[in-house]
């Protein structure tokens, strides 16, 4: 058995032993959330707790495996509880319930880049894409989602003034949205959104399925709970009507994704809305030293809603934080060479060294001197491995396998053909829908450019038949590398430099084809890689590379570095938002509060005197959030030799 009074604090023995009934664990940042949760998982199973009778939502796939497999290894032993994501959980109970939810079990899950797809084609069949004030396929993808995580009418959303100029067409833009979900109903396709979605509408619609699911999971725990929007809360309250058995694990000052529709609201509320819940705090932070939680704790006085808390550490230092004043942009970007390579010297790893920003514009002029000085970063926040157009293309291959009437899929890979637009995509890709893959060599098309190619496709496709699914993405992958360069090849281009750089693309391509083959290892058919390659669709960070790090505040949380270098901490910029007290205004001191709280030992703050914002300049006021507070940090106007 494990002695939980000798592993934990107080606070943390007091969460673990928490058996019955509601609870909120207010963490704070670095005082070890992980650790209670893994504890209370280990700890329901030693008391006799059935493992699949637990259920473990997170935010990423990651943090649900290192939970799960911390777990095993502290019980010593395999334990089957279900650790996964909202959209993981979700897709799995509407496989398994699918009749239920009016739709097919082997439907395709679509990321954004997909939807606007649809978007272009809807428009396309109801003669949209010519109207003047319509937004593109990819805004209007965009704004559907927000709709959905902010549980508003498009209506309503386009009463916000940055969609004013999308109102004249406001009735055609209900047209389109209505022909998008057709599109998607007849295709057997959903987005994240709508997974969401068609699973609260199912737990709605059938109470007894809702009873079976919360039957079946007696224990409910959700991380990072102040991330949770509308709708992800709205699926918890209906699995949790008769049980009450619901740990909640947040913390209020980390709701930093307002604009992806998370609601604090859902962790402020959440003692109101569930009778007898039991509010537990975890203010020891095993993180930072006490002069930079001195800082946090004041930042966190800035705003006007969230608990109240005082974070405390386990070790001080001599060293206060420092705030950097400089001439202007240029310089700044200069000291924080400096510094970044002073901290080096000293034996900080750069991987230790993170920069962070607001924006992502703000690093541009680091970033040039960084290439300048042949210093490699990793910037986080930029396009998404799974993302990337080549490694879509070739998951288009799998999701025909798995999904014969995904168009989308279909449209994607017929245009890697020689002579193959889009126009030819469409029509081929509905024949194929309406015919099967025989349409590839049907007589038609023998006198098509393109024809010899397609029947290279049909052979393709039918030489799966009977081959494990790791053989049919090899062959695929090949396939694809092989067409490709084919189709370079013979294309018309305005200079052959212009080939020459995109066969280069190409090959450089096929290394993260070989990755993805790798990734592909770890899962047993298509349909779960696809699962898992879509709703987790994160990109590598180099973890075993010593490199640098630049990253906005918002791809940051959850992350600790010896030293953190904030950018252009002012006014306009942090805070961004004018007044005092809004919603815009408290998401600012939690963005503070979150860049302050990833430093371990080393925090810098730079004010340079004249910034630019958006290409305007304006000056440098140290941020309110702490200016005043000169007994929490160092203060050095730094000077350059002209």
């Amino acid at each position: 058995m494990i002695d939980y009074k000798k592993e934990l604090n107080e606070e943390q023995y007091k969460a673990v032993m928490h058996d019955k009934g509601p609870a909120l664990l207010l963490a704070g940042a670095g005082t070890g959330k992980t650790r209670t949760l893994i504890y209370r998982v280990a700890h329901l199973i030693e008391s006799g707790v059935s493992p699949e009778s637990i259920l473990l939502l997170t935010f990423t796939n990651k943090a649900a495996a290192e939970m799960k497999e911390r777990a095993e290894k502290m019980l010593k032993e395999k334990c089957g509880i279900t650790a996964c994501t909202y959209h993981s959980f979700c897709v799995k109970m509407l496989r398994f319930y699918a009749s239920f939810a009016g739709i097919s079990p082997n439907f395709s899950i679509i990321s954004s880049p997909d939807e606007a797809d649809i978007i272009d084609i809807a428009k396309t069949e109801l003669n949209f894409q010519r109207l003047s004030n319509m937004p593109t396929g990819t805004v209007f993808a965009s704004m559907l989602s927000t709709c959905v995580n902010k549980g508003i009418s498009l209506e309503d959303l386009l009463t916000e003034q940055r969609y004013w100029k999308f109102r004249q067409n406001e009735k055609k833009l209900l047209a389109l949205k209505r022909k998008v979900a057709r599109y998607k109903e007849e295709h057997n396709l959903l987005n994240y959104d709508d997974i969401l979605l068609k699973f609260n509408s199912m737990l709605a619609s059938y109470p007894d399925v809702a009873k079976k699911i919360e039957d079946t999971y007696q224990y409910i725990m959700v991380d990072e709970y102040q991330d949770t929007n509308v709708l992800q809360d709205s699926i918890i309250k209906k699995i949790r009507k008769y049980n009450q058995n619901l740990m909640v694990v947040g913390d209020d000052m980390q709701s930093i994704y307002r604009f992806r529709g998370a609601d604090v609201r859902n962790i402020l509320s959440f003692p109101k809305r569930y009778a007898g819940c039991k509010v537990i705090y975890l203010v020891e932070n095993y993180r930072s030293n006490q002069e930079i939680l001195n800082l946090a704790n004041h930042v966190m006085t800035n705003a006007t809603e969230g608990y109240e808390k005082k974070l405390k550490a386990q070790f001080s230092s001599e060293r206060l934080p420092e705030v950097c004043y400089v001439d202007d942009m240029k310089r700044e970007a200069e000291f924080v060479l400096e510094s970044i390579k002073k901290q080096h010297m000293k034996g900080i790893p750069y991987k230790e060294i993170c920069v962070l920003y607001r924006n992502s514009y703000q690093s541009y002029e680091l970033e040039v001197l960084l290439n300048k000085e042949g210093l490699d970063f990793e910037k986080y926040g930029g396009i998404r491995f799974l993302d990337r157009a080549h490694i879509k293309d070739v998951l288009a291959f799998l999701r025909i396998y798995t999904n014969p009437s995904d168009e989308l899929a279909w449209f994607r890979i017929l245009q890697l053909h020689i002579g193959i637009g889009k126009v030819y995509a469409r029509n081929i890709s509905r024949k194929c829908l309406e015919y099967g893959p025989e349409y590839l060599i049907d007589d038609c098309h023998k006198r098509k450019k393109y024809g010899v190619h397609i029947r290279k496709l049909y052979d393709e496709i039918q030489s799966w038949e009977g081959k494990e699914f790791l053989e049919i993405l090899k062959s695929s992958c090949a396939y694809y590398a092989k067409t490709l360069e084919n189709t370079i090849r013979n294309k018309k281009v305005d200079s052959e430099s212009d080939r020459e750089e995109s066969l280069q693309d190409l090959e450089r391509n096929k290394e993260d084809i070989t990755i993805l083959q790798e990734m592909a290892k770890d899962y047993d058919s298509a349909l779960a890689f696809l699962d898992a390659t879509t709703l987790d669709a994160t990109k590598s960070k180099g973890n075993e590379e010593d490199k640098l790090v630049l990253s906005t505040i918002h791809s940051v949380k959850g992350l600790e570095y010896d030293t953190v270098i904030l950018l252009d901490c002012i006014d306009e910029i942090l805070p961004s938002a004018r007044y005092i007290g809004s919603p815009e205004d408290n998401e600012d001191v939690r963005c503070m509060y979150v860049a302050v709280t990833r430093a371990k030992n080393t925090l810098y703050m730079m004010v340079p005197k004249i910034a630019l914002k958006y290409g305007k300049a304006i000056p440098g006021d140290l941020s309110r959030y702490i200016e005043g507070r000169d007994d929490l940090y160092d203060a050095y106007e730094i000077k350059y030799q002209s």
